[in-house]
C-alpha cells in the first residue's frame, strides 16, 4: 500500500500489492482502519473488495469484521488456481475519509498469511500505509475540491473586503505569509495555468 495525500471527506481507492517468488494460490489478511474511517460496502452491507487482474475468476474473496474490529479478507481457489505473476496489485478497497479528519492516519495490514501451490503456509510481516489528510486544497478558496476561476474571483473579493462565503483562509494564502492580498490572487492564477510554478512572492 502506498502512502497517499488526500482531502478530508474524500473517498480513496487503496491498492494492496504483493511481490512473490513462490507461486501463491490463496491468502488472508486483516485490514485495520483508523477510527472514523470506513470501508465501502455494497447494498447488502458486505465490504467491497475489488480483485485485480492477477486473480482469476476461479478465486473467491470473502470478508468479515472480526472481534478486534479489523476487516478480515480471505481469498481462495477451489481448483488450486495460482495468482498470476510475481509482482503487482492484488486487490483494492475503497475508504471514506471523515469530514473532520486533518492529520496523518495509518492503515495497517496484519496477520497476513499466504498459501503456495504446495499448500504450505507463509507468514508475511505486517505492512501499512499513511493517509496524509489535508483540510484544504491550496487555491481552493471556496472549498469546492478543485481550483477554478471562481477561486480567483472569491480571493479578489476577500482582498476587497467584500466578505465572500464560503472562504477558506488557509487555501487562499497560497504564498503562506498569513495575509491574503493580490499576490495570493496571482498565486491562484498560477496554480490553474501552471501548477508547477512557484507561488508569487513580494520582492
Amino acid at each position: 500500500m502506498p502512502d497517499t495525500a488526500v482531502l478530508h471527506g474524500e473517498t480513496i481507492v487503496i491498492p494492496v500489492r504483493m511481490m512473490n517468488t513462490q507461486s501463491i494460490m490463496a491468502f488472508q489478511t486483516d485490514i485495520y482502519l483508523p477510527t472514523g474511517f470506513n470501508l465501502f460496502t455494497d447494498e447488502d452491507d458486505e465490504f467491497i473488495i475489488t480483485p485485480s487482474s492477477r486473480l482469476s475468476s476461479d478465486h473467491v474473496i470473502m470478508t468479515n469484521r472480526i472481534s478486534d474490529g479489523a476487516i478480515r479478507v480471505i481469498c481462495y481457489t477451489p481448483n488450486s488456481q495460482p495468482i498470476s505473476g510475481n509482482e503487482g496489485d492484488l486487490f483494492y478497497f475503497t475508504v471514506q475519509v471523515p469530514d473532520n479528519a486533518a492529520s496523518d492516519y495509518a492503515i495497517n495490514l496484519r496477520n497476513t498469511l499466504l498459501t503456495n501451490t504446495d499448500c504450505q503456509e507463509l507468514a508475511i510481516p505486517d505492512a501499512g500505509a499513511v493517509l496524509m489528510v489535508n483540510s484544504f486544497l491550496p487555491g481552493d478558496v471556496n472549498d469546492s475540491r478543485s481550483v477554478t476561476v471562481t477561486d480567483i474571483v472569491v480571493a479578489a473579493q476577500y482582498v476587497l473586503q467584500m466578505n465572500p462565503e464560503p472562504f477558506i483562509f488557509e487555501a487562499a494564502d497560497v504564498n503562506v505569509d498569513t495575509e491574503i492580498d493580490i499576490l495570493d490572487v496571482i498565486g491562484i492564477i498560477r496554480i490553474i495555468t501552471n501548477p508547477n510554478a512557484a507561488p508569487a512572492t513580494a520582492s
